[in-house]
C-alpha cells in the first residue's frame, strides 16, 4: 500500500479553484500530506490582456497568499507551501506533479472559449499526467462531506 505524501493544487484565484484548495487540505490534513500550492502565469493570456508582468506577478502572489490564509483557517498545523512559475498552465502542473502523488485542481469546464476549443485544463491534465488527477465539481457542496478517516491509497 502506498501513503498519500504530497498534494499539487492548482491556484487561480476562481471560487472554482477555492473548492478544490478546501478539498484538497481536507485530505492532506487527514492523510498528513504535504500541500504545494502552484499558481501559473500564462505568457500568451498576459499578452493578450496587455498586462504588466511585474503587476500579474503582485496579484499571483496576492492569490497565493490568500489561499495560503484560507488553508490556515481550517488547518494551521498542515504543511505546505506556495510558488508560481510562468508557462503553459498544463505543461507546468503536469511537470510540477513529477514530484507530487496527486494533482488537485477546480473544474473550468467550458468556462472560456479557449476552452471549449481547446479543451479543459483538468481533462488535459489527468491525460497528460503521471499521478492521479482531481478536478473537483464547481458545484460540489462542501459543507455536507463529513471527515473521513485515515487511509492508504492502492498503487
Amino acid at each position: 500500500m502506498e501513503t498519500l505524501e504530497s498534494i499539487l493544487v492548482g491556484i487561480d484565484g476562481s471560487e472554482r479553484g477555492k473548492k478544490a484548495l478546501k478539498w484538497a487540505a481536507r485530505l492532506a490534513n487527514r492523510e498528513g500530506a504535504h500541500l504545494t500550492l502552484l499558481a501559473v502565469i500564462d505568457p500568451a493570456s498576459n499578452e493578450l490582456v496587455g498586462s504588466d508582468h511585474r503587476v500579474l506577478r503582485e496579484a499571483v502572489e496576492n492569490v497565493l497568499g490568500e489561499a495560503q490564509e484560507f488553508v490556515r483557517g481550517d488547518y494551521p498545523e498542515l504543511a505546505m507551501d506556495a510558488s508560481y512559475v510562468s508557462g503553459d498552465i498544463v505543461e507546468a502542473l503536469v511537470g510540477a506533479a513529477e514530484s507530487h502523488d496527486m494533482i488537485v485542481m477546480g473544474s473550468h469546464h467550458g468556462a472560456s472559449v479557449a476552452e471549449r476549443v481547446w479543451g479543459a485544463k483538468g481533462l488535459r491534465v489527468s491525460v497528460s499526467a503521471s499521478v492521479p488527477t482531481v478536478v473537483v465539481p464547481a458545484d460540489l457542496s462542501l459543507i455536507h462531506i463529513s471527515e473521513p478517516t485515515r487511509r492508504s491509497y492502492i498503487s
